[in-house]
């Protein structure tokens, strides 16, 4: 095992990863003839083609067509269609703040709270990705400088947190060398009351498109506790689940996630930049393990996420999903009145970080 004092290189933790060229992809199009509708969904040189009578809503891919004058309520973005001059429809997504300008003094008080209230010097630290943790780590940085902290090695989730780990001058080490860790912090993207079962992974953190290491290293850790403002808080879990999948037959998973979740969920495959359609558009996003990742938009509450995380993983191809259970020690909830924490022993009231 490597020693707590050895800095390694980001180049050693996050190697480079190389472009993957892709077949082209269309985006689902539509031919009418009288009472039968069709589509076709094209990916390479592979296409299938759904006849049913006006492409009800049993068809596998209707989530995947039904556009015009619906929101999308995937917590990450707002769709609304509208035709343009020539006729074709152009898609309009939105996308709002990640956290409220006036929370962020809060959110940067409960990072520096979770760094003195857990860790300690000689400690081995998963390194979390998102705004929250990354205050945390140049928070651990200024206490390394101050000699408040010694001996402490970072584990990073993502590309992002290593990167922000050199720039504070926290030491760096890979999993590999540190399989079991004493702590480990992370931003989320939801987390529920009294369970603390969460969502990571969503769209719009960049270095974070790929889950596994984040998931892995947060099981491997004694503790494990998130930070996240007060509206990420929920009573239950809603919205987007990222699900990464294997490349290959990509559309055949797709469509038995889109049976599984019918009627209460959209699967959207995830561009690589910008925005594009249900289909990911020409250049999908590819993780650097080579996946693509499926955003699996819940339009109502999830009553059990046990249920759901089980379902997505006894599909063949899936490989691993956005949902993280049984694995938080409590949450650290950033709010207009402070910061709190939450565990998930005790979920009848809060216990302030005093």
């Amino acid at each position: 095992m490597a020693s707590a004092h050895q800095t390694l290189s980001i180049s050693s933790i996050v190697p480079p990863v190389t472009p993957l060229l892709l077949p082209q992809a269309r985006s689902p199009h539509f031919r009418a003839d009288n009472s039968v509708s069709s589509h076709a969904l094209v990916s390479g040189n592979r296409s299938r083609i759904c006849q049913r009578s006006s492409c009800k809503p049993h068809c596998p891919f209707s989530s995947f067509l039904r556009r015009e004058g619906e929101e999308s309520r995937g917590g990450t973005r707002r769709i609304s269609t509208s035709s343009s001059p020539g006729g074709k429809l152009r898609t309009t997504i939105s996308r709002p703040l990640c956290v409220q300008a006036s929370l962020k003094p809060q959110l940067e008080e409960a990072a520096k709270q979770v760094v003195d209230y857990f860790v300690r010097s000689g400690m081995a630290v998963g390194l979390g990705t998102g705004l929250a943790s990354s205050m945390a780590i140049r928070y651990m940085g200024e206490k390394l400088k101050d000699g408040s902290l010694r001996e402490i090695v970072g584990v990073p989730m993502t590309s992002m947190s290593a990167v922000e780990a050199a720039k504070a001058g926290v030491p760096l080490a890979t999993f590999q060398d540190y399989p079991q860790l004493d702590f480990a912090f992370d931003d989320a993207d939801a987390v529920q009351e009294g369970t603390l079962f969460a969502i990571v992974g969503r769209k719009g953190v960049a270095g974070r498109e790929s889950i596994l290491k984040e998931k892995a290293i947060a099981k491997a850790a004694k503790q494990m506790v998130f930070i996240i403002e007060e509206s990420k808080f929920v009573g239950q879990l809603k919205d987007a689940v990222p699900v990464l999948i294997e490349q290959e037959d990509w559309l055949d998973v797709a469509e038995e996630i889109d049976d599984l979740f019918l009627g209460d969920a959209e699967v959207w495959r995830r561009p690589s930049h910008g925005e594009a359609g249900p289909m990911g558009g020409d250049f999908p996003l590819v993780t650097a393990e080579g996946h693509f990742v499926l955003d699996v938009i819940f339009t109502t509450p999830i009553a059990n996420a046990v249920e759901v995380a089980q379902s997505l993983e006894a599909i063949s191809g899936v490989i691993t999903h956005g949902l993280v259970l049984d694995t938080a020690y409590a949450a650290a909830v950033a709010s207009s009145t402070g910061v709190k924490i939450r565990t998930s022993l005790f979920k009848s009231a809060f216990t302030s970080m005093e």
